[in-house]
């Protein structure tokens, strides 16, 4: 039960960042975009919170684990809207791979964030280096379909370090907020406080850049697009539900499984207005190597 949830939580990863995209153009404002997503995810936690009857200012230890963690997910949704415009949604989802990876075995192997502590071990890094083989052999797939965009785009190197990075950030925060449920005994308020917390950070950088609050609702915005809140909602709960349970490595492995899954199905049919690219032999030998490397690097 607990990997299947992750595979879902996972798979609905790329549709938020679809929908935060179209949000973002209709907004013209990422920032805009990232606050009605918070705004909403913070609506459906105050609310379950309170149905519960917790509080939703409860007294919190480790104000400081809090506080990270709220700046990665800022961080993580934000940067995600900006890779998904410039390198499309299989890139999105794949690059963040090495950065899981890489966050994961370290956390698991020195035991960092009250993680399950499990020692790197030579099948661990064959497996790395398979993962690796599979994410280069994607985004090479993606470039070749798409020379033209590639030369339009002369950051695109910096945005593919981008996209390692957020995989990163997003494990790190995935352990900080599994800790927080721990300590709280209540997974849902550690979900409250990422969302609220996120939110607060949001507010204050788009005062200080003096954004256009009025336009946080637009009418020619469908109806889907405001989805990404309710998605975030579902994968930060169910990410905190679960890694106590199956271990943070292992959690990375469920989600990446569902991100594969899900961004080759937005890319592949062309949803949500994305531009359709071919599901090729070659991206699909890449994703086989991709996901045998992590189960090697994570069951074995």
């Amino acid at each position: 039960m607990f990997l299947f949830l992750g595979i879902i939580a996972g798979f609905l990863i790329p549709f938020q960042t679809s929908f935060n995209t179209h949000l973002g153009k209709k907004k013209q404002s990422t920032l805009l975009a990232v606050i009605t997503s918070f705004t909403i995810g913070l609506c459906l936690t105050t609310s379950l919170t309170l149905v519960r009857g917790e509080s939703i200012f409860p007294n919190i230890p480790d104000i400081t684990s809090v506080m990270i963690a709220a700046i990665l997910g800022v961080i993580f949704v934000s940067g995600s809207v900006i890779v998904f415009a410039k390198l499309g949604a299989t890139q999105t989802a794949i690059l963040p791979v090495i950065g899981q990876i890489t966050a994961g075995l370290i956390i698991d192997h020195f035991g960092l964030l009250n993680a399950v502590q499990s020692p790197v071990t030579a099948t661990k890094l064959l497996g790395t280096f398979f993962v690796l083989l599979g994410v280069i052999g994607v985004v090479l797939s993606n470039r070749q379909k798409n020379a033209s965009n590639a030369t339009q785009h002369q950051n695109t190197l910096l945005l593919q370090i981008l996209g390692v990075c957020l995989g990163a950030f997003t494990t790190i925060q995935t352990a900080l907020n599994s800790h927080i449920g721990v300590t709280l005994h209540s997974p849902f308020l550690s979900t409250h406080l990422n969302f609220l917390f996120g939110l607060m950070i949001l507010l204050l950088l788009a005062t200080l850049k003096k954004e256009h609050f009025a336009n946080l609702y637009t009418k020619s915005s469908p109806w889907w697009s405001y989805l990404g809140g309710l998605i975030g909602f579902i994968f930060v709960l169910s990410t905190i539900m679960i890694t106590p349970v199956i271990t943070t490595s292992v959690t990375v492995l469920t989600t990446l499984l569902g991100l594969t899954m899900g961004s080759i199905t937005i890319d592949t049919f062309g949803l949500f207005n994305t531009p359709k690219k071919a599901l090729t032999l070659q991206k699909i030998v890449s994703l086989v190597i991709l996901i045998g490397g992590v189960t090697m690097t994570h069951f074995l």
